[in-house]
């Protein structure tokens, strides 16, 4: 009896170490991953760096996610960084090289769609497990399109990030119907995401909804234009990322150089508090877009 009730007490005793060892592992994780996803919003002015560096943190960030998946800062942190890679450091060199070297600009949009999904996948677990059933409910859009779907507030920022990362693959895989077909899925998350937080970003959620409004099948210009004009009202017109978004997805698709020219011009007059990676990224294209404006028209 007496080694029974031992017996007993030493399981009880190695059951209540291993919980303290879970919780104490628990916590260490979300102070590692509160740390990381500052760290992935540091500011970085030199683009060189900025690349090194944002390398470096996918690897880092990605291996901490992997143990706690639903880290909610760390997985938007996570879906930002690798979107903003694909598009700086990757699709953008592609559009630049594709006239000298059309093969390997193929190769770098390949690889930026990768990341794209890649970004995508992070963002879509996370977005998953800390609201049960929302990808269950957004499969259902292609065919049963539901407006009532909600999301947390909370959730806008990393439903933002998945979003922009689903279309940034959709966009470049146009030769893959079953990733195009994907797009109303976007879509709604994306106006979920709006209705939940509709100036996050300064305005580059109000961009992004633009951008898929003139995507989609149907699309309205007017509404679009809306969604641009509020970004742009949003971020006081000081913000290269929405006024080069409103030159290439609005202006550029209803054929109006004037304004196309106009917005690219204004983006390169701006000056942000902070001239960080993503307004250097944005001027610099507009400058690109600006030089190779007979191409578009």
């Amino acid at each position: 009896m007496h080694t029974r009730l031992v017996s007993h007490a030493l399981v009880a005793w190695v059951c209540c170490l291993l919980a303290s060892c879970a919780a104490v592992e628990h916590q260490l994780l979300q102070t590692a991953g509160n740390a990381i996803a500052l760290q992935g919003g540091a500011s970085e002015d030199d683009l060189d760096i900025a690349q090194q560096a944002s390398a470096f943190y996918i690897k880092l960030s990605e291996s901490l996610l992997s143990a706690a998946p639903a880290h909610l800062p760390l997985a938007l942190s996570t879906t930002a960084t690798l979107t903003q890679y694909a598009y700086a450091f990757v699709s953008t060199p592609a559009d630049q090289i594709e006239s000298q070297n059309a093969k390997q600009a193929y190769a770098l949009r390949k690889r930026a769609a990768r990341l794209y999904s890649r970004a995508k996948s992070h963002g879509l677990k996370a977005l998953e497990l800390n609201q049960p059933g929302l990808l269950t409910a957004l499969a259902g859009q292609s065919l049963h399109p539901t407006p009532a779907l909600t999301l947390k507030p909370e959730l806008a920022g990393l439903a933002y990030w998945s979003a922009a990362s689903w279309a940034g693959a959709i966009s470049l895989s146009k030769d893959s119907p079953e990733v195009v077909a994907d797009l109303p899925e976007v879509i709604a998350l994306a106006s979920m995401a709006y209705a939940a937080q509709p100036q996050y970003g300064d305005g580059a959620l109000a961009s992004l909804m633009g951008t898929l409004e003139m995507a989609k099948a149907g699309g309205n210009p007017k509404k679009a234009l809306a969604y641009f004009d509020l970004a742009l009202e949003i971020s006081h017109r000081n913000d290269p990322g929405a006024l080069v978004s409103k030159a290439e997805n609005y202006a550029l698709a209803v054929s109006n150089p004037e304004l196309f020219e106009g917005l690219l011009k204004e983006a390169l007059a701006c000056t942000p508090a902070k001239n960080d990676v993503a307004t250097q990224v944005m001027q610099t294209r507009a400058r690109w877009l600006l030089e190779h404006l007979e191409d578009y028209f």
